[in-house]
C-alpha cells in the first residue's frame, strides 16, 4: 500500500502582496498593506 502525502500550499501571504501591490499601483492608493502589521483569514 503506498503512503499517503498531503501538500498543503498557504498562499495567504501571496495574496496580501499581490492584493496590496495592486491597490497601490492600480488604485493609487497612498498606503502600502505591506509595510503594516497584517493578517488574513478566512473560513
Amino acid at each position: 500500500m503506498s503512503q499517503r502525502v498531503i501538500f498543503h500550499v498557504d498562499a495567504n501571504s501571496a495574496f496580501l502582496s499581490w492584493s496590496a501591490a495592486y491597490r497601490v499601483k492600480v488604485l493609487g492608493e497612498s498606503q502600502d498593506l505591506r509595510l503594516v502589521p497584517s493578517a488574513v483569514a478566512g473560513d
